[in-house]
């Protein structure tokens, strides 16, 4: 599917720099922070995009027991469609 989306010059900004920072292009960087995006999850328009994605993190480790969240690889946030990938294998196996 391909989806156009008229961003403020700020938010392409913020967006560019964060591609640039995890060495993906600006395309995968965008699927992966919508893919994290619970669509119960409303972004107000006052949050910056980094503001929003750090609270949805310290959400999510919030409601993980440390030692399960001691467990997940050190990339997670960065391959975590593949790990995604492997375990729905898993459990289909």
């Amino acid at each position: 599917m391909t989806l156009t989306i008229i961003l403020p010059a700020s938010v392409e900004a913020s967006l560019s720099k964060g591609a640039k920072r995890e060495g993906v292009s600006l395309e995968d960087y965008v699927l992966r922070k919508l893919e994290g995006i619970p669509a119960n999850e409303t972004l107000h328009k006052e949050d910056a995009p980094a503001d929003y994605l750090a609270d949805i993190a310290s959400k999510f480790k919030a409601s993980m027991p440390e030692e399960e969240w001691n467990r997940l690889p050190a990339d997670y946030a960065i391959n975590f469609k593949e790990y995604l990938r492997a375990s729905r294998q898993e459990s289909a196996e």
